[in-house]
């Protein structure tokens, strides 16, 4: 028997090399995988931001309807629009009542058109009618109410509040597809 000299031979160093290869593929695809993947979740979250605060805005709308009298209803609602007396959110809290109109309007647009209520005589000039867009790229809204005898209808006209309105949203830009449902109650009790 010969005695083994110190080192590798040729072999051993390719095997070595052609794993070694492979173990930086393999590095240099995850890292590549890992980029992408935190990139697009950066951009759905920072698209999807805007529709957390759309969803807190109309969760306090709906939630600060005026229940209104026994003779004037406060909130009307079709499949698609809902009329209704609310409080702005923020430092539009201030205005005090408002009339409130959310719709899609023909550019795709969640809209949320309003003014102040005028609650003295006739002779007052109207007040002017603003403008709200809330998010842009919605195909439609529909719109369903509870009523506690009959569950989820398509629309309101009843003196009183609905127990739960349901807001749901459709979106053009296919990242939106999967936004929740939004469902509130508004406030029942009268002042």
């Amino acid at each position: 028997m010969t005695a083994r000299q110190n080192g590798f031979t040729l072999l051993e160093v390719l095997a070595a090399v052609a794993i070694l290869g492979l173990l930086l593929v393999l590095l240099t695809q995850g890292v590549h995988f890992s980029l992408l993947a935190t990139q697009s979740e950066a951009r759905i979250g920072s698209e999807n931001a805007g529709l957390q605060e759309i969803d807190q805005a109309l969760r306090h709308l709906i939630e600060a309807t005026d229940p209104g009298s026994e003779d004037q209803p406060s909130l009307l609602g079709r499949r698609n629009t809902l009329t209704f007396l609310t409080e702005m959110p923020g430092d539009k809290a201030s205005l005090g009542p408002v009339e409130a109109m959310l719709f899609v309007d023909g550019q795709h647009r969640l809209m949320l058109r309003w003014r102040p209520l005028q609650r003295t005589s006739h002779t007052d000039l109207p007040q002017p009618v603003n403008e709200t867009e809330l998010q842009c790229c919605v195909s439609r809204i529909e719109l369903s109410f509870w009523q506690p005898a009959g569950g989820w209808v398509g629309g309101w006209q009843s003196p009183e509040l609905p127990a739960m309105v349901r807001i749901h949203l459709e979106f053009t830009n296919h990242l939106f597809r999967r936004w929740p449902d939004i469902v509130v109650a508004p406030r029942l009790d009268r002042r």
